[in-house]
């Protein structure tokens, strides 16, 4: 249960009322690296949406010597397809990061890393690489994902499904209304990571020899870019879907965690401090509840109910109705009026959360309701 009064609420009108995102021009081409290991299911949906955006791009494919032919086809007659595509096939399987690196030993713009089981929607490079070519001394950037650890939605931390089931397009339309702020974080996340080729230049590539076969390679290289002075922000304006296909089995994840989290320990010793702070200060929380409003305003039916604070009868019948509502996916807005303090209150529930506005005036309230329409 969260209770946010309307002086705040107010101030993150701020970042959403009236806000569109404008993707100035710019001459950068950017380089998307993905690699590749076997996921021909991923793969038939990540082409396509590879293309969802205007910016211009090359688009770099490292093929882990992936056994299924498949894969190798579809990569090939993208590729053949399309004279942006660059296919490198290795002659070995090498693992994730000497893979990555080897997109980027030939990439020659800004960078953005790609799993291959991503969902991407329209826009989706416009508003990834924004704070990389135009914020200052910006190393990486991440998005809002289900699964991605601190930039997790609707839980941080989680692995979530995604949210309500429902599409990637739907969550993101709500996402793109958020006037980013680009908190700094203490890493990145590599499922989709904008990286900096100048940072890349200061930096150099992942390193392979420490984390060979993957994991907390990209958390090495943002730590060493805040060392260099550079940053590590949150997009707040973009949802992508991370759908957790892997390239590890899972006891072999499980034992490359333990290894290569424990090496990053011993050689950034704050760096599980950082992460804690950003947790614990979760300085975005307010917009993923609001999120989870919005989103469920849009996309799935939804009741206004007006009550008063009194309690009695009348209450009680509204909160046997609400959860009516609730068992058939129905989310409910109710308005109430407190006589005795002259506020007006305004609860979201879902069956899952429930959010509290308090407003001073029928003013606020109307504004909000346009706002939230």
């Amino acid at each position: 249960v969260y209770l946010l009064k309307f002086d705040y609420l107010h101030s993150l009108q701020n970042y959403f009322e009236g806000y569109s995102f404008v993707m100035p021009e710019t001459d950068e081409v950017i380089d998307i690296i993905v690699p590749i290991y076997n996921g021909y299911d991923y793969l038939l949906t990540l082409f396509e949406n590879l293309r969802k955006t205007n910016m211009k791009t090359r688009i770099i494919l490292v093929d882990d010597k992936s056994p299924d032919e498949r894969v190798h086809q579809l990569e090939r007659e993208y590729a053949a397809k399309h004279d942006n595509v660059i296919l490198i096939e290795n002659e070995e399987n090498y693992g994730f990061v000497k893979s990555v690196n080897r997109g980027l030993e030939i990439s020659q713009g800004h960078v953005a890393l790609v799993n291959t089981d991503t969902e991407l929607p329209e826009g989706w490079l416009e508003r990834l690489m924004y704070p990389i070519i135009f914020e200052k001394k910006v190393g990486t950037s991440t998005p809002y994902t289900n699964s991605g650890t601190i930039f997790s939605f609707p839980k941080m931390g989680v692995n979530n499904e995604i949210y309500g089931g429902f599409s990637v397009a739907a969550i993101d339309k709500a996402f793109r209304m958020v006037k980013p702020r680009y908190i700094n974080a203490p890493t990145g996340v590599g499922f989709c990571m904008g990286m900096n080729k100048e940072a890349i230049k200061e930096i150099g590539f992942l390193d392979y020899e420490t984390y060979d076969r993957g994991y907390a390679e990209e958390n090495d290289w943002c730590q060493k870019a805040l060392k260099k002075g550079w940053r590590n922000v949150h997009v707040e304006n973009l949802f992508v879907y991370h759908k957790h296909g892997g390239s590890f089995l899972s006891d072999e994840k499980k034992v490359l965690i333990e290894q290569h989290l424990k090496k990053l320990k011993e050689r950034f010793p704050t760096y599980d401090g950082q992460v804690s702070s950003f947790m614990g200060a979760d300085q975005n929380k307010s917009i993923r509840n609001l999120m989870q409003m919005i989103i469920d305003m849009q996309e799935r039916k939804s009741v206004l109910c007006f009550d008063h604070s009194l309690s009695g009868g009348a209450s009680s019948y509204l909160e046997k109705k609400k959860k009516e509502c609730f068992q058939q996916n129905i989310c409910t807005t109710t308005i109430r009026y407190e006589y005795i303090k002259r506020k007006f209150y305004m609860d979201f529930e879902n069956g899952d959360i429930k959010l509290f506005y308090e407003f001073r005036n029928f003013e606020d309230l109307y504004k909000a309701g346009k706002w939230l329409h």
